[in-house]
C-alpha cells in the first residue's frame, strides 16, 4: 500500500514537474512573441515617424521646385522669341511679387543667368567680381541637364539663416533659373525631432555625403565622414554601405537602430535611436505580466492561445498601419475572400454610406462610387471600383489609383493598396485610402494660370495664345484672325510718360475681354499689339460687326491724363478658311492687313 502511494506520489511528482515545465515553456514562448510583437510594434512607430519627416521636407521643397518649373515654362517661351534680357528681368520681378505671397518668406526671389546675363527678380545688383557661371546653383543646373537641382546648404551672412540653390537648366542649355530657399521649417523638424529622449542623432544628408540638416548646426553644410567625431564618421560609413532602410550598429556607447527614409533622388533622412530606452517600458511590463501568469497556471493554455492570436493580430495590424500614409484622411478594411468592407479610419460620410457593419464589398463598391464621386465622374469611379475586374487590374502591383472630384467639388485621389496575398499571389485584403488632393491641385492651376496670362493685361500672353491658335488652326476650326495696334504709340510714350502708355495698353486688353466672346482667344504679342482668333467668324460682314462692336466699347474708354487726345487703333484681319492654310500663312496676311489699316487715319479694319 505504501508502494503504492509512494508510486502514486512519485507519478504525480513527475506529473506536477511536467505540467510546470510544460507550463514554463508556454510562459516563455508567450513572452517571446509578445516582445516580438511590441518590439516590431515600436520600430513600426519609429519607421513611420522617420517617413514622415521625409514627407513634411518634401513638402516644404514643392514650393520652390514648382515655382522654378513654371517660371522656366516661361522663360524658355521668352528665349525662343528671343526676348531682351530687360523683359526677361521684368517678368523675373513679377514672379518675386507673386511667389513672395505664395511662399511667404522661404524665398529672396527668383533670378537666373540669360542670354549672357545675370538677372534678379528681387533686384539685388552682384559686384563686379561676381561671375554666375561660376556659382553653385549654375553648376549643379548644369549637371542636371534639365532636372531639379539643388545646390548644397550654405550660410546667408545677411540673415545668419542656412539656405540652398534651387535650379534648372533652360532649353538653350546656357540659360538657368534659380530660386534660394530658407530652410528653417526644415531644420526645425529637425531639432523638434531630436527632442526626444530616445534620438540620439536626426538629421538630413544628400547623396554626396553632405549634412543638409542637422542639430548640430557647426555641421550644416559639411562632409559628416570629415566629422571630428568618431561616432559621426562610422554612421557615415554605414549610411554609404548598407542598403537596408532600417539597420543596427554600435553609435559611440549605445547600441543604436538607424533610420533611413529616402526625400528624392537626392536626399534621405537619417534618425539614430537608443535601443536601451527605445526598449526600456517593455522589461518592466513584461515581468508583472509573467507573475500573473504564474499564478494563473490553470489559465495558461487559454490565455496562450488567446496571446496568440492577438499577436497575430497585431502582426496584421502594424503591416496595415505601415502601409497608410498620414496623408490618408479615410480608410476601409476590404476582405476579399469573405467579401466584406469595413471601417478602419475615417470620416461620417464614409459610414454613413456603408453602414454601421460590416457588409459585402461586391455590392457597395458601386454603391459607394455612385455616392461620393460628382455626376461627371461617376462613370470613371464605377469602372475603378468594380469588384469584377480589381484583381486582373491589381496583378503584380501593391497599389492602383485613380484622381476625381467628389459630390462638394474638391479632388481626391482613391487608392487600393494590397496588404495581404494567398500562396497563389492574388491579393486577398485590401485598404481602400482616400486622399485629399484638392489644394495641391488649386494650387498648381493657379501657376499654371500665371504662367500663361499677361501680368499687365490679364489676357493670355504671346507663348500661350500663339499655341492655342496653332492648336485651332491644326484642327481645322475655321475662324477670323485680327491683329491690332495703337497708332502712333511711341508719341503717346514720349509725350505722357510710359504709365499713361501702360493705361492706354490695359484699356485695350479690357475692351478686347468686353467686346469679344469667352470662346475667342485674345492675347497679347507684345508692348501695344494684340491679337484674337474667333472661331466660326466665317465671313467678312459678321467679322466686321464682331470688330465694330470692339471700336464702341473701346471709343468709351476715358484716360485723363490724354486730355482731348484720343487714340485710335489699325486692325487687320483674315479669314481662315481654307484647310492648306497654316498658321504662318494667316499671321502674314493679317500683319499685311494691319499695314494696309495704318495708312488710314482713325480707327480702320482692314481684311486681306
Amino acid at each position: 500500500m505504501k508502494t503504492s502511494r509512494k508510486y502514486n506520489s512519485i507519478k504525480l511528482l513527475i506529473i506536477s514537474f511536467t505540467v510546470i515545465a510544460v507550463a514554463s515553456y508556454f510562459i516563455i514562448n508567450i513572452f517571446s512573441q509578445l516582445y516580438l510583437a511590441s518590439r516590431l510594434n515600436i520600430l513600426g512607430t519609429w519607421r513611420n515617424k522617420t517617413d514622415q519627416i521625409s514627407f513634411d521636407v518634401e513638402s516644404f521643397l514643392k514650393e520652390p521646385v514648382d515655382a522654378v518649373s513654371f517660371s522656366s515654362v516661361t522663360v524658355n517661351d521668352m528665349l525662343r522669341r528671343d526676348a531682351s534680357t530687360d523683359e526677361i528681368q521684368k517678368y523675373l520681378v513679377s514672379q518675386r511679387q507673386i511667389y513672395s505671397s505664395i511662399i511667404s518668406d522661404n524665398t529672396t526671389g527668383i533670378y537666373g543667368y540669360c542670354k549672357g546675363k545675370y538677372l534678379d527678380g528681387s533686384g539685388w545688383i552682384p559686384p563686379k567680381d561676381y561671375v554666375p557661371t561660376n556659382r553653385p546653383w549654375y553648376i549643379s543646373a548644369l549637371h542636371k541637364r534639365g532636372e531639379i537641382a539643388f545646390t548644397k546648404t550654405y550660410l546667408n551672412l545677411q540673415t545668419n539663416t542656412y539656405m540652398i540653390s534651387v535650379s534648372k537648366l533652360l532649353d538653350d542649355n546656357a540659360s538657368v533659373l534659380s530660386m534660394d530657399f530658407f530652410l528653417d521649417n526644415i531644420q526645425n523638424t529637425i531639432a523638434k525631432t531630436r527632442q526626444d529622449h530616445m534620438v540620439l542623432d536626426a538629421f538630413i544628408i544628400n547623396s554626396g555625403g553632405y549634412l543638409i540638416a542637422s542639430q548640430n548646426k557647426d555641421m550644416i553644410g559639411k562632409y559628416l565622414i570629415e566629422s571630428p567625431n568618431k561616432q559621426d564618421k562610422q554612421l557615415a560609413i554605414s549610411i554609404q554601405t548598407t542598403e537596408t532602410d532600417t539597420y543596427d550598429m554600435n553609435y559611440g556607447n549605445h547600441k543604436a537602430s538607424v533610420f533611413i527614409s529616402d526625400i528624392n533622388s537626392d536626399w534621405k533622412t537619417v534618425v539614430v535611436l537608443d535601443q536601451a530606452k527605445m526598449f526600456a517600458s517593455l522589461t518592466s511590463i513584461y515581468v508583472g505580466t509573467a507573475i500573473v501568469l504564474t499564478v494563473i497556471i490553470v489559465a495558461l493554455s487559454a490565455t496562450f492561445i488567446h496571446l496568440n492570436n492577438r499577436r497575430k493580430e497585431s502582426e496584421r495590424l502594424s503591416s496595415e498601419v505601415n502601409a497608410i500614409a498620414d496623408i490618408y484622411t479615410s480608410v476601409l478594411k476590404i476582405d476579399i475572400k469573405k467579401d466584406t468592407i469595413s471601417h478602419f479610419r475615417g470620416f461620417n460620410e464614409l459610414k454613413a454610406v456603408i453602414g454601421k457593419n460590416s457588409t459585402g464589398f461586391t455590392k457597395t463598391s458601386l454603391y459607394i462610387a455612385e455616392k461620393i464621386s460628382a455626376p461627371e465622374f461617376t462613370g470613371i469611379m464605377r469602372t475603378f471600383m468594380d469588384s469584377d475586374t480589381l484583381k486582373s487590374r491589381l496583378g503584380d502591383s501593391m497599389s492602383i489609383s485613380q484622381e476625381f472630384k467628389d459630390i462638394n467639388n474638391c479632388w481626391i485621389r482613391l487608392r487600393f493598396i494590397v496588404t495581404d496575398r494567398d500562396d497563389y499571389g492574388y491579393p486577398t485584403h485590401l485598404l481602400l485610402a482616400f486622399e485629399s488632393i484638392d489644394a495641391d491641385r488649386k494650387q498648381q492651376e493657379n501657376l499654371r494660370k500665371i504662367s500663361e496670362t499677361d501680368l499687365m493685361t490679364g489676357v493670355k500672353n504671346r507663348g500661350t495664345g500663339e499655341q492655342l491658335v496653332r492648336e485651332a488652326v491644326n484642327e481645322k476650326t475655321y475662324g477670323m484672325f485680327c491683329l491690332m495696334d495703337a497708332d502712333n504709340f511711341k508719341y503717346i510714350n514720349d509725350t505722357f510718360g510710359h504709365k499713361v502708355g501702360d493705361k492706354v495698353i490695359i484699356s485695350i486688353a479690357d475692351s478686347m475681354k468686353n467686346a469679344f466672346r469667352d470662346s475667342d482667344i485674345v492675347f497679347r504679342l507684345g508692348g501695344d499689339e494684340f491679337a484674337v482668333f474667333s472661331p466660326t467668324v466665317y465671313d467678312k460682314e459678321t467679322g466686321e460687326k464682331l470688330l465694330e462692336r470692339f471700336f464702341m466699347i473701346y471709343d468709351k474708354v476715358d484716360i485723363p491724363e490724354l486730355g482731348d487726345h484720343r487714340i485710335t487703333l489699325s486692325v487687320g484681319a483674315t479669314l481662315y478658311a481654307d484647310p492648306s492654310d497654316t498658321f504662318e500663312l494667316i499671321y502674314q496676311r493679317a500683319d499685311e492687313a494691319t499695314y494696309d489699316s495704318k495708312k488710314i487715319s482713325g480707327n480702320h479694319i482692314s481684311f486681306k
